[in-house]
């Protein structure tokens, strides 16, 4: 009977509207202050829309990453609706939480395994080296009606895997970087030695243009977020990573040769 079953345990979400200034304290007191109070079974997913010019995005976006959210701005458009309508779809619908991968002993340099909140339409990847063997995993989670626990069925593809974990490693090693104060020195410079091994333009790394036919280096455009630099339609500012595809490097191989 419906009046027997017990009361369903939500997903409890934060969401901050704000320009990010604070009125009282620092904003690292304020983050350390909501961290340490937003903690074990008080804990919920806190997700940031800063909007204005002088909103401090760098604060809300350290603030969001410590506690499993993100932020975004909203930039004053002709858009800002749609805007705010595709980011409540990216949290409208929280199907589990505390998603928890486990592997073999034997597998080595994974990804994040931990994810404490998975949305509907969203997709979860981990990725690292397994050996010759295919891994063991079991899948823990809590959904609407208790724990879960599941063990995929393993298929083999086909396909670069290695760049795939080093595309993800580079990936959540910036993010770890924008929500750290002691290490971003050092997370910064193992996301630039991952960037330069597997040849990813990152916004810590640098695009070298060569001409045709040439050995020297000819340009270099600093990928730094914010500064605008696209790939595939998409800008660097945002803090994802983008290949540096050989579609690109035909483009502005075809460049260089137009303007000599």
């Amino acid at each position: 009977q419906p009046s027997e079953r017990e009361p369903i345990k939500r997903q409890p979400i934060v969401i901050f509207l704000t320009d990010g200034q604070p009125t009282d304290l620092t904003t690292d007191e304020i983050i350390t202050k909501i961290t340490e109070f937003n903690s074990e079974a008080k804990k919920s997913a806190i997700f940031a829309l800063s909007f204005g010019d002088g909103a401090d995005k760098e604060f809300l976006q350290k603030l969001a990453i410590r506690n499993s959210g993100f932020s975004r701005h909203i930039y004053e458009a002709a858009d800002a609706s749609l805007q705010l309508q595709n980011f409540y779809r990216q949290i409208s619908s929280p199907l589990l939480s505390n998603v928890t991968f486990k592997y073999e002993s034997t597998t080595t340099n994974l990804t994040e395994t931990n994810f404490p909140i998975h949305f509907g339409g969203s997709e979860i990847v981990v990725a690292g080296f397994c050996g010759t063997g295919m891994p063991f995993s079991t899948v823990e989670s809590i959904g609407i009606d208790g724990p879960i626990s599941l063990k995929p069925v393993v298929t083999t593809t086909v396909s670069n895997m290695e760049r795939l974990w080093a595309y993800m490693s580079i990936n959540q090693l910036l993010k770890k970087k924008d929500a750290s104060d002691a290490d971003r020195e050092a997370l910064k410079k193992r996301a630039l030695d991952l960037a330069l091994k597997y040849n990813f333009v990152t916004p810590v790394s640098s695009l070298v243009v060569v001409k045709p036919n040439c050995t020297s280096a000819v340009d270099t455009e600093e990928a730094k977020g914010g500064a605008g630099l696209t790939f595939s339609g998409l800008p660097a500012g945002s803090g994802d990573l983008f290949l540096h595809s050989q579609v690109f490097q035909l483009l502005l191989c075809l460049l260089l040769l137009y303007m000599h």
